[in-house]
């Protein structure tokens, strides 16, 4: 598998969609893009992709956890509901299954 495309999201210009085989895979954040050192044109293993999605999901979860702390203080179990709802939403929205 080769990662064909990157480019820029529309609605989050510091988030990227990622195109492997010439087929949508996932977006994700420019660090994650720098810490796994990912560019088009790179082979890529199934279990390199497991890994971006991975860090895709944290990094996404991270800055929902973020903006959902901006609003009011929470309690632990406001924050530990408001993610596990969140992923399971992300794990139903997923199309790709590994």
């Amino acid at each position: 598998m080769e990662i064909t495309r990157i480019t820029p999201q529309k609605n989050k210009p510091d988030r990227y969609n990622i195109f492997v085989d010439g087929e949508f895979f996932c977006g994700v954040s420019a660090k994650d893009i720098l810490n796994l050192k990912i560019a088009k044109g790179d082979k890529v293993e199934e279990e390199k992709l497991s890994e971006l999605s991975t860090a895709s999901t944290k990094s996404l979860l991270l800055d929902s956890a973020i903006s959902y702390l901006s609003y009011r203080p929470r309690s632990t179990f406001e924050i530990q509901k408001y993610l596990s709802d969140k992923l399971y939403k992300l794990k139903n929205k997923t199309k790709h299954t590994y």
